[in-house]
């Protein structure tokens, strides 16, 4: 099974032992969710939460509210278990916990449509699925598809309900690999979700797909020894088969799912099998036995949290069957509890709906303060890597891409050619026209060198200092590279002076020395600066104004 905690993916190397302890049994614990003593866990939330405040974390505040927000699902609590989600989400947002955040907009959704506020809970699942469309998140997406699909199919937006269940059917199939347990589990209850709304919409042809899907994925989960709740499949196998006019089969599993009523811990999770239950059995028992177990499912509700839609809808069945058996008793009883829960829910919808506006800013102003921040490191990064008077890549980001590079070229058996040039009579110009003169033909061979990388792939042009630059070429050949230095010298001798060089030219020149070759195991970066920088010399030494490229060691 699937612990969703032991996902969290903040390093926990730097916080005290103690505290690497309390995140750890948070983490070992968490399966105590899934059993009566579920109780016993909240300790170990309360700890994560005190932690937290002593260290003042991002992390840790959104981890310990995510923890106590399963702890208050588990507890069908769903005021607290809102309450968590929104307070949890603020800290993951710092955190940068993608994944957390929107499996905390899917229960922000599953319990704000449990208290009654649909509209709300489609806008929260909605977060929760555009996060996980961003950061590609296939399993946490199913679930909130499948839930979104909940919510459309109450409303009779049969349509809607069963594209998103089509959606949930797709992207929880993507996750089996990673999450098999869960995965066919979630599988088989939009399934089954899904056959109530093609019967609600009279897609009866489809329904015999679905039952197929369906009894396979039993298969399969049997095959694997893959639990599941009973009563939710038997349930809507004793519907389906109701509704196919086959009373006899729809008996037998309904007495299944009847043996099975013990499952039914948590209300909101099983609020839509629950009536799909009491309706059939309308159907298919006496009006005492109906009347006995609307009256049990009522006086559990009450003190289980149950979703709003189905307190109510339980109410407004025990308020039908009082008027058709003239019971005032229990119609006045009955009416006046219905009036109590609209009652609460108008006061607690109010309070929520302010709530969700207050955390929908204070998310707002996190978004902003971290796209300042990236905005702000991006900025800061690009002038520690760039050479302030020619934009250019400087030397300490020249020395990463190089080495990086030929760590590619040696795993790929590809060349790398690295070229070093000056400008000629550099100090001539500057002595003569002074150095805001040079600096401005300085910035022009740069225009010219920041063309090459655009022009031509694979092409890399850095500042090495003064009017030297380094040109890094990856899996060239030697007729692409010298191409590109005849090029450089056409292009830069655009770029007139206002009197003639020692050599009696009246536009800038350039010298080029290359070495390219594909490295062995033994050679460093350096080997190819060294010999690029030999070549170079041998321009200069020939004339200057022109290249020379060689591939040998020896040469």
């Amino acid at each position: 099974m699937l612990n969703p905690i032991s996902q969290y993916n903040t390093s926990i190397d730097s916080f005290t032992p103690e505290i690497q302890t309390c995140i750890k049994e948070a983490q070992d614990n968490y399966y105590l969710l899934k059993t009566d003593n579920f109780h016993s866990y909240k300790p170990y939330c309360e700890r994560l939460l005190a932690c937290a405040s002593e260290e003042q974390s991002d992390f840790l505040f959104g981890f310990a509210y995510f923890c106590l927000m399963h702890y208050y699902s588990t507890d069908n609590n769903p005021e607290e278990a809102i309450r968590c989600a929104l307070e949890g989400i603020k800290y993951q947002q710092k955190a940068h916990e993608y994944e957390f955040i929107a499996r905390s907009y899917n229960i922000l959704g599953l319990f704000t449509q449990a208290i009654g506020n649909s509209a709300k809970a489609v806008d929260y699942l909605l977060y929760s699925i555009d996060t996980c469309i961003q950061y590609q998140l296939d399993y946490v997406r199913g679930m909130a598809e499948s839930n979104l699909a909940d919510i459309f199919h109450r409303t009779d937006n049969f349509d809607r309900a069963l594209y998103h269940y089509t959606e949930s059917i797709k992207y929880t199939k993507k996750s089996m690999a990673d999450t098999p347990f869960d995965a066919m589990r979630v599988l088989l209850f939009t399934l089954c979700n899904q056959g109530y709304c093609l019967i609600a919409s009279g897609n009866e042809s489809e329904l015999d797909t679905n039952l197929a899907q369906i009894n396979a994925y039993l298969a399969d989960m049997e095959k694997h020894n893959i639990p599941h709740e009973t009563f939710v499949v038997n349930n809507y196998l004793a519907n389906v088969y109701y509704f196919k006019n086959d009373i006899d089969t729809a008996c037998v599993y309904m007495e299944l799912a009847d043996k099975a009523l013990n499952e039914l811990n948590n209300f909101t999770t099983f609020a839509d099998d629950i009536l799909t239950y009491i309706q059939i059995k309308e159907k298919l028992c006496t009006v005492e036995d109906y009347t006995s177990l609307l009256d049990d499912f009522i006086a559990k509700s009450a003190t289980m949290h149950a979703p709003h839609f189905l307190f109510c809808r339980l109410l407004e069945n025990r308020i039908e069957v009082a008027l058709s058996a003239q019971d005032n008793t229990a119609f006045c009883r009955y009416s006046m509890q219905l009036f109590n829960l609209y009652s609460r829910h108008r006061i607690q919808e109010h309070k929520e709906t302010l709530r969700a506006e207050q955390i929908h800013h204070e998310n707002q102003l996190i978004h902003k303060q971290h796209y300042e921040l990236v905005h702000r490191n991006k900025t800061l990064l690009s002038q520690s890597q760039h050479d302030a008077l020619t934009g250019l890549p400087n030397r300490a980001y020249l020395n990463d891409y190089a080495e990086t590079t030929l760590t590619k070229a040696l795993k790929n058996k590809c060349t790398i050619g690295v070229e070093i040039l000056d400008i000629d009579y550099f100090k001539s110009i500057n002595d003569k026209y002074g150095h805001i003169e040079g600096d401005r033909y300085l910035s022009s061979v740069s225009d010219a060198l920041r063309r090459i990388p655009e022009e031509f792939e694979n092409v890399f042009v850095a500042r090495y200092g003064g009017d030297e630059f380094v040109i890094i070429y990856f899996d060239k050949s030697n007729e692409e590279i010298s191409d590109i230095m005849q090029k450089l010298m056409e292009d830069l001798s655009s770029i007139s002076l206002p009197d003639s060089n020692p050599d009696g030219k009246n536009f800038i020149t350039i010298s080029q020395g290359c070495f390219n070759k594909i490295p062995t195991p033994t050679n460093r970066i350096w080997d190819f600066l060294a010999c690029a920088d030999k070549t170079l010399y041998e321009v200069k030494r020939n004339g200057k104004d022109n290249y020379h490229l060689k591939d040998s060691f020896k040469a």
